[in-house]
């Protein structure tokens, strides 16, 4: 999520001639608004028509009404049946609340109106987490996902594919509808690094654990999904890191007390 910005690129429809798969990508419709002090918004699939205006709140220029805000368009796009997040959200270590909020300063909102699929990383920084900890705590469930926001274009980009989101969609393999259908359902997970594996209880990401009030156990088995490189896996509760260390290659099994 997240593939473009500044100048705005719409994606469309694409199957290639001389593509070498058995079965081209398809790259559903969809758009990104940047939305000044909001934060920029990925809308992937809308069925009807593309949305505008492309940009709002920029003081001075054509376009520097607040209005609509992210969650009008947001609201509009999943009356389309779009797939919605935030884009390259939330840089560096520390919490965004004591630094203006970040990028996205409306997620929580959004959050809140159940309007937004997910928050996006663009980077290795864990400033995201405590927002997206917030919302998990809530009850609110919003999907992480990954996304380079890499354009050859601009004065600063990354190598595309640099933060990468990965969603299962069992049976249905290369498929667009389950790829969107398991990124709102939380089946889904993000990598700067290896392809990763894990399941507490026996339950893969998107799915529920549910532990007594008075507390329990789980068992975790964890391991990437292929050999190489290097990565760090940890434990949290609440949003703080409890424990961290370098990952171990293979499957493992963990117990955490709840």
């Amino acid at each position: 999520m997240g593939a473009t910005a500044g100048d705005v690129r719409r994606a469309y429809p694409e199957r290639r001639p001389d593509s070498h798969l058995e079965q081209p990508i398809l790259n559903p419709p969809g758009d990104i608004e940047p939305g000044g002090d909001s934060g920029h918004i990925t809308l992937i699939g809308l069925r009807d028509h593309l949305l505008s205006p492309w940009a709002t709140g920029y003081e001075g220029r054509a376009v520097e009404s607040l209005y609509p805000s992210n969650t009008d368009m947001l609201r509009k796009a999943k009356a389309q049946h779009a797939t919605t997040g935030y884009a390259h959200a939330f840089f560096g270590e520390e919490d965004p609340m004591d630094h203006g909020l970040g990028v996205a300063r409306g997620f929580m909102v959004d959050a809140a109106f159940d309007t937004t699929d997910g928050v996006e990383w663009s980077f290795s920084g864990r400033a995201a987490f405590y927002l997206w900890y917030a919302v998990l705590n809530h009850g609110l469930r919003v999907t992480a996902t990954g996304g380079d926001d890499s354009m050859s274009d601009l004065r600063i980009s990354k190598m595309p594919g640099s933060a990468r989101t990965y969603v299962y969609t069992g049976g249905e393999g290369l498929d667009a509808e389950a790829w969107k259908r398991g990124l709102r359902e939380g089946r889904a997970f993000v990598s700067t690094g290896p392809l990763v594996e894990m399941t507490v209880d026996g339950q893969i990401p998107g799915e529920d654990v549910t532990l007594p009030a008075a507390g329990g156990e789980v068992s975790r088995a964890d391991g990437p999904g292929r050999p190489g490189g290097h990565a760090r896996q940890g434990g949290s509760q609440r949003g703080r890191v409890r424990r961290a260390a370098p990952a171990r290659w293979g499957k493992t099994g963990v117990t955490a007390r709840g």
